[in-house]
């Protein structure tokens, strides 16, 4: 269910928002491209400085494990998660399907 929300906007914020039709997006659209890709980078900065984990930020983002350390490769951003954690996660995913 999507809620309308009125925001206050700044000459720049609008400047930027008329800069996303470049995208061929609406404003609404663009708004919410803008949130999301915000929040994302919140939540790596958050990552890269110890703030929360690899589990935590992949559940704020809404995506796997998986995904986030892709994310992370794709971005040149370290992973905290070790070779020993991957093979820890390879048996424990060989139970998982026993």
């Amino acid at each position: 269910m999507n809620k309308v929300v009125s925001l206050r906007l700044d000459k720049r914020e609008i400047e930027i928002l008329e800069n996303m039709k470049k995208t061929e997006k609406d404003k609404s659209a663009a708004a919410r491209e803008l949130i999301n890709n915000g929040w994302k980078f919140v939540v790596l900065q958050l990552y890269r400085n110890g703030k929360i984990s690899t589990g935590k930020a992949a559940k704020e983002l809404g995506i796997s494990i998986s995904e986030f350390i892709d994310m992370l490769a794709e971005l040149g951003i370290r992973s905290d998660v070790t070779y020993e954690d991957y093979l820890e996660s390879q048996k424990t995913m060989k139970k998982a399907w026993k």
